[in-house]
């Protein structure tokens, strides 16, 4: 059996090159627009790899996702999931 750990660089490097791809067809056909939607997220590392990899992928530079609680995007997502959701807190 193997662990899911050895296979999340591979994965997230093929996000990256998919969403290069896209990129690409968006700026031939549809003047830059491009939507990307999340699914899942029943592995928090694997998500997170994935995510950064496709943000790359769109903007060309390296993104950092922000991880204190207190940090100013973390309590915007956290508005916006509550205004949403009312059992988030």
């Amino acid at each position: 059996m193997y662990s899911l750990s050895i296979l999340i660089g591979p994965l997230s490097e093929a996000f990256g090159w998919m969403t290069r791809a896209l990129r690409r067809v968006a700026d031939a056909s549809a003047g830059g627009r491009t939507v990307v939607v999340l699914e899942g997220g029943y592995d928090l590392v694997s998500l997170e790899s994935g995510l950064l990899s496709c943000i790359a992928g769109l903007t060309g530079e390296a993104a950092e996702i922000a991880r204190d609680v207190d940090h100013p995007d973390v309590q915007r997502a956290a508005l916006a999931a509550r205004a949403t959701w009312k059992q988030v807190t």
